[in-house]
Parts: C-alpha cells; structure tokens; sequence
C-alpha cells in the first residue's frame, strides 16, 4: 500500500472497483429515473473490463410493500411506493443489459439502504479481497454513492471517486458533492478521471 499521507501513483492488488446501483430501474422512465445514467455505461463497462474480478456491483432492493420495510423506511417507501416491488417489475432492480456480462466475475451485493457498508455480503466481500483503495463509480452522487464513500472513510480506504463516471438525478447536488464536499476530504477522497484511474490501473496477470 502506498505510505500514509501519499496518494499512490499507481493502484496495486488491494484495490476493488465499486460500481454503486447501476440498475434499471434508474435507466428506465420510473420515479428514480436518473437521465444522465446512460451515457456512464460506456466508461464504467471499460473500468470494470480492466480488472473484472476486483469489481463489486451493488444492487439496491427495495421492498415488496411500504409496510414491509423497517422504521422510518416505511414512510420513505409511501411516498415512492411506485417502487417497491409490488408495484414495479422486480426486473427492472436487475443491472442495466450492458453491464449484465460482467458477472459473475464482477461480484454483485446487494443493499437495502444507501451505504453498500451496510450489507454484510458487502463486508464480507471487502474482507476476502482484502481491500485497501476503494474506486466508486455509479449513481446517485449525493445519495447512495455519498454514503457509501463516507463508510469507507470511516473504515480507513483510501478512497477514489471517478468524477466522470458519477451522476444523480439533481445536478445540483451532483456538483455540490464534487465541488463542494470532495475538496473538504481531500485526505480521505482523491477525485480522479475515468482516463487517469484507467492510466494507474493495470490489468490482472
């Protein structure tokens, strides 16, 4: 691992691409839909071709019906009940058609809130990899990406964002995680290009 205090010039063996939610249900036209998501494909399927085996794919369930999820969910579930599996074809909480190839070598876990470290196959899976570096791509910037992000933080990852492989559906909050919160961890979160991630990454032996 590179030296406390060093940003590696270089990600070695320790290192696990996150790809947060990139699912259906957010590409298609229901209430989650988040418009920019398509065109991430293209640059997240060639992260994800460079180390295939150190990617991990989360998969954000939602319940069969509001009342089936837990505490404050609850009312969050009334209000985009439109969402929950009851009321929408569970296919569309399967990965989005162009990223579907990439498993089973690409790990999928699944979450039922926004941080993915709330998964315990999330954990186990940082676990048998041994994790250091975290590189996130996918959506939403501000939601389950951000929470996901501060997890890893609080468990000591050296965390990588690929800025041009996040987006959300309000672009304001979008920017105001990239723009405004990023440059207040800068010790913690290294903003980088899909192209420079790409660039320090080499492919497995």
């Amino acid at each position: 691992m590179s030296a406390p205090g060093r940003l590696a010039d270089a990600f070695d063996d320790e290192t696990l691409l996150v790809v947060v939610d990139m699912q259906r249900v957010f590409e298609t036209a229901t209430d989650w839909h988040v418009p920019r998501l398509a065109a991430l494909v293209p640059t997240i399927a060639r992260l994800i071709e460079r180390r295939p085996a150190r990617t991990i794919l989360t998969r954000f369930l939602t319940p069969a019906s509001p009342d089936a999820a837990s505490g404050n969910w609850r009312r969050y579930y009334h209000h985009w009940s439109s969402v929950t599996q009851a009321k929408m074809d569970p296919a569309l909480l399967k990965r989005v058609p162009a990223l579907g190839a990439f498993a089973p070598a690409a790990e999928i876990c699944d979450t039922t809130t926004y941080s993915a470290f709330e998964s315990l196959a999330f954990l186990d899976s940082l676990r048998r990899r041994g994790a250091g570096t975290l590189i996130f791509c996918g959506i939403e910037t501000d939601v389950c990406v951000l929470a996901s992000v501060l997890g890893a933080i609080d468990r000591g990852h050296h965390v990588v964002l690929v800025a041009d492989a996040l987006a959300s559906s309000s672009d304001a909050a979008h920017h105001a995680v990239l723009d405004l919160l990023v440059p207040r961890l800068d010790q913690q979160v290294e903003p980088l290009s899909a192209a420079t991630v790409l660039s320090r990454w080499t492919s497995s032996r």
